[in-house]
């Protein structure tokens, strides 16, 4: 618990820091009916996920946390937050394709190891509006093993300040990294969002998803299987 506490004081102070620095900064909060990573259900009641963003030319510090509100009581005894996610990213464009590369330091405050992962995004726009990326995730500590996740989006542009997103992804893990007995086609999701404001300096965003499991055996059937999720952005 000491190891959290120390790590969320030193995320505070880097926040504070990089605010200043920063070329651009996003703060925002979201709130979720469930809390869904990589198709797993985490949680499947209500959770708050408030997260920055700091900009220094072609690198940026992301922060993410969870908070879980069905234990909202419990704080005094397990810390405000499940989960803190810290994010060092590099992000360049190379004859048309769009890169983003980093380290994802993940702090848990219970029941789960911390653990770190290296990872690289690669994404290419077929058209003005749609887009394909590639993602490929590998835990160097806890699991020692990879995810990688294939994603079609397309944004569609409804009035001026409105843009609707379609969203669908599928995903393959290792043995180490899948939540069943093997590795391989893990996980699908689709969703459908709506953005206000989309690059403003205040961004409203909602969504509707279906997350599901593409083979029983990588990834065993889940308590979740449609969540909905919004969120806010105020950017500096």
């Amino acid at each position: 618990m000491r190891i959290i506490q120390t790590a969320i004081a030193v995320l505070l102070l880097v926040s504070s820091v990089a605010a200043v620095r920063a070329d651009e900064a996003d703060l925002g909060v979201g709130v979720s009916s469930a809390y869904i990573w990589r198709g797993i259900t985490v949680n499947e009641n209500p959770v708050i996920q408030p997260f920055t963003k700091f900009t220094f030319e072609m690198f940026s510090v992301d922060t993410w946390g969870n908070i879980n509100l069905d234990e909202y009581d419990e704080v005094q005894n397990h810390g405000l937050f499940s989960e803190i996610d810290l994010t060092l990213s590099w992000e360049f464009s190379y004859q048309g394709v769009d890169y983003r590369t980093g380290w994802i330091e993940y702090l848990y405050t219970r029941g789960t190891n911390d653990t770190r992962e290296i990872y690289g995004v690669a994404r290419l726009f077929l058209f003005e509006n749609v887009f394909t990326d590639l993602g490929v995730y590998y835990d160097i500590d806890e699991k020692d093993d990879i995810y990688a996740r294939a994603r079609l989006g397309c944004t569609l542009r409804l009035s001026e300040s409105l843009d609707a997103e379609l969203l669908s992804s599928i995903a393959v893990a290792g043995k180490d990294m899948s939540a069943g007995d093997s590795g391989g086609a893990h996980d699908y999701s689709l969703s459908l969002g709506l953005i206000h404001g989309a690059g403003s300096l205040c961004e409203i965003a909602g969504s509707v998803v279906h997350t599901g499991s593409l083979d029983k055996d990588v990834l065993p059937e889940q308590e979740v299987e449609f969540y909905v999720m919004c969120s806010i952005t105020v950017g500096f």
